[in-house]
């Protein structure tokens, strides 16, 4: 499987998780290699950087519906990464192989740590769920929370991120319930859910894939998306008044 997430650990100075369980380091080297049956078909990763040497990294698995926990310590010189304990904490979201998608299933994470809350991205549902205490938790919470459903405006949602203001942005795949009006859409949604408006990366359907975290300096906020279908990345900057 080609497509998998990738993150970074303590502000890209120490290491980053890949798809295919490889660990590396910011230069492209390898640093080891992560196995366990409880990663199988991962699609999506967020992250808690505790900056101690010490994170917490999600990864749901499109191939099983579950979303598990790896606790992980790492070297403040980035040499090394070690896996402390993986945790299953969300399981039975519908999944399933899809010709023209590949697969389809929990895809896009995000953390958000003040209230210990991963929201899921499930692109057959065209739904965003909510797990609970999920930095803390021992054991699965199914599929937590239904947070988001949306027939109208998600169309196979595959990543989301949070805007400072706290709304989430999703990126939407067009692998489930396409519409060929509404061709690769980023859609935006309030705290609370509700739907404030959308826009189009690509005229085709499909191109709408991969979001970065908005970062903030001063008083200029960044975001980018990819356009999958072109292999362009958009990168947009607005300068807060």
């Amino acid at each position: 499987m080609q497509h998998g997430p990738i993150l970074n650990l303590k502000n890209q100075q120490i290491a980053y998780v890949c798809n295919n369980g490889k660990v590396i380091d910011r230069f492209g080297n390898q640093l080891g290699y992560i196995q366990n049956p409880s990663i199988n078909g991962p699609w999506g990763m967020a992250i808690s950087d505790q900056n101690n040497g010490f994170a917490q990294i999600f990864v749901s698995n499109v191939l099983a519906g579950t979303i598990v926990r790896l606790d992980v310590s790492y070297s403040a010189d980035g040499e090394s990464l070690s896996v402390l304990a993986i945790t299953t904490v969300g399981d039975g979201f519908n999944h399933r192989t899809d010709p023209a998608a590949l697969v389809l299933g929990p895809s896009g994470l995000f953390y958000e740590p003040f209230h210990d809350v991963l929201y899921v991205a499930s692109s057959v549902d065209n739904a965003v769920y909510r797990l609970a205490r999920v930095g803390a938790a021992t054991s699965s919470a199914g599929s937590g929370d239904q947070f988001i459903q949306d027939m109208v405006h998600l169309h196979g949602p595959l990543d989301i991120t949070t805007a400072p203001n706290g709304h989430l942005l999703i990126a939407n795949s067009d692998g489930s319930n396409a519409d060929p009006n509404q061709p690769s859409e980023l859609t935006e949604y309030t705290f609370d859910g509700q739907f404030v408006a959308q826009y189009s990366v690509d005229p085709n359907n499909g191109g709408a894939f991969g979001l970065s975290a908005f970062t903030v300096s001063y008083n200029t906020v960044r975001v980018a998306a990819v356009d999958d279908n072109t292999n362009s990345l958009f990168l947009w900057t607005t300068v807060l008044q």
